[in-house]
């Protein structure tokens, strides 16, 4: 069997929540420009200078990137901030720390979703098909679930490489 290179990137959009909190920072950052440009008080001038740096680093923490790159037995997926930071969320052995990769609710999975275990959101919250990967840790033991958006390049190659721990039919 020959060498595996699979590479995907997802961009994540805001969700509803974080879009309100964006409009509602720079709402405060305009009104309290416009207090200090009418007032002149110290106070409005700080509190300007405050909320524009609060929103410009919310903004800018905003824009993040999912890349997920399988390379033989290896799947890692990194997040890219604002374009330019990258860190490594997960590096996962298939064969060794992978238990199932299925859409939610599907058999493979529903025994983690049962348990509660920790929820890694990898996804772009665009309405795509996300699916979830099922791992414990070899190290440590901690069994996690990381909610991913590969596509059907990439589902073919985890099915390729583990069959019974994928639900995809090539």
């Amino acid at each position: 069997m020959g060498d595996v290179f699979v590479e995907t990137s997802v961009k994540r959009e805001l969700t509803t929540p974080e879009k309100v909190m964006q409009v509602f920072l720079y709402a405060l950052t305009v009104v309290f420009f416009v207090a200090f440009i009418l007032k002149g008080y110290f106070v409005t001038l700080i509190s300007f200078v405050v909320f524009l740096v609060i929103s410009i680093i919310f903004t800018a923490n905003s824009k993040v990137e999912f890349d997920y790159t399988l390379v033989n037995h290896e799947l890692e997926i990194t997040k890219i901030s604002n374009g330019s930071r990258r860190k490594t969320v997960c590096d996962i052995d298939l064969g060794q720390e992978m238990i199932a990769v299925a859409l939610p609710g599907d058999d493979l999975v529903r025994p983690f979703e049962q348990k509660k275990v920790k929820v890694v959101d990898c996804g772009s919250h665009t309405g795509e098909k996300c699916y979830e990967l099922a791992m414990q840790n070899k190290d440590t033991g901690e069994e996690k679930i990381i909610v991913f958006e590969p596509d059907d390049k990439m589902l073919e190659a985890l099915w390729r490489t583990q069959p019974r721990k994928v639900a995809y039919k090539a």
